[in-house]
């Protein structure tokens, strides 16, 4: 594993390609179903051949993802804000990058991703959608967010997205870069995967 500290961004030099963002929760205390979910879509992503990159550790429903790719055979990168360390230790397996903050973790996991998926998870989640999607206004080419909506978990947040665009607080531009799956297929082919 290669631990890379990085001060500036703008001469870090990291091939993107097909590399996919991931936003999940990393806590170990959920229900097992999250992260059974969780662990068959990691699977089939890395057999698919799709690269990740991802802000955290390998903590939770994140971690289970993250080593099921790794374990189909994708590869994955790992950022990490400064504060995780220590106590917290990279994912085995995957080139990580410490950054000094989570400003700095979100936007070089922005920029190394073409598109995102998010799982369910807790105010952390939320802030990297958050982050992410508002990012969409400065692009050229919006990249695609996927929300697994796993057991219904984003039914609320699809529906204020809906209202926040119909009160004009978001742009269609930023709204129609979000879409919701409730399986592991539907999420897969939204991202383009199927």
């Amino acid at each position: 594993m290669t631990v890379q500290v990085v001060e500036d961004m703008c001469s870090l030099s990291i091939s993107t390609g097909s590399t996919l963002g991931l936003i999940c929760g990393s806590t170990a205390d959920v229900p097992s179903r999250y992260d059974e979910f969780a662990g068959e879509l990691g699977e089939r992503i890395g057999r698919a051949g799709t690269d990740l990159v991802f802000g955290g550790d390998g903590r939770g429903a994140m971690g289970v993802l993250v080593r099921a790719a790794i374990s189909g055979g994708g590869r994955v990168t790992n950022v990490m804000p400064h504060r995780l360390l220590p106590g917290r230790t990279p994912v085995k397996g995957c080139p990580a990058y410490v950054v000094q903050d989570r400003t700095a973790c979100h936007q070089l996991v922005n920029r190394l991703a073409r598109g995102f998926v998010v799982l369910p998870g807790g105010l952390d989640a939320f802030d990297g959608l958050g982050a992410h999607a508002a990012a969409t206004e400065d692009q050229v080419a919006p990249k695609p967010i996927v929300l697994a909506n796993f057991d219904g978990y984003f039914e609320a947040l699809v529906d204020q997205l809906d209202r926040a665009l119909q009160d004009g607080f978001i742009t269609r531009r930023q709204r129609q870069a979000i879409a919701a799956g409730r399986t592991v297929d539907e999420v897969l082919r939204l991202l383009g995967i199927l």
